[in-house]
């Protein structure tokens, strides 16, 4: 990208002009480059490489470093606030606990697979996180 310096060959106008227009991130960091060891280590405050949480599966409750901690959201709910949460914040619906006092409808996978179809998003193989459950 343009942006952030790019190459010579490759134009990125319209991400260029929106960069302009808004804040740029140049030095932006995660946890792990897949969403559950991301998300477990920012609810959580531990790394991925201490709670052993790698994957997208199994469960992240199963890893013993996290399997009784609180969550960010749990312990504001613990504290008196009330906590809702849309969108995907954690994998499924038994992982909401205990930390949401209200959720929108669309969380993990399903959603996805239903409007992708069965062949999933852009056709990636079987068995792709992108394929609903």
């Amino acid at each position: 990208m343009g942006c952030l310096g790019g190459h010579p060959q490759v134009r990125t106008p319209h991400i260029d002009r929106l960069a302009e227009r808004g804040v740029l991130f140049s030095n932006a960091h995660c946890q792990a480059p897949i969403c559950q060891p991301s998300r477990t280590s920012l609810l959580t405050g531990t790394f991925p490489h201490r709670n052993g949480v790698y994957t997208v599966e199994p469960h992240w409750r199963k890893a013993p470093l996290v399997k009784d901690a609180v969550t960010l959201p749990q312990y504001f709910r613990e504290h008196g606030y009330r906590t809702m949460a849309a969108g995907k914040i954690f994998h499924r619906q038994d992982q909401l606990e205990p930390a949401w006092d209200e959720w929108g409808v669309r969380y993990g996978w399903d959603w996805m697979g239903k409007r992708a179809g069965p062949d999933g998003i852009s056709g990636l193989p079987t068995p792709s996180i992108y394929i609903g459950v």
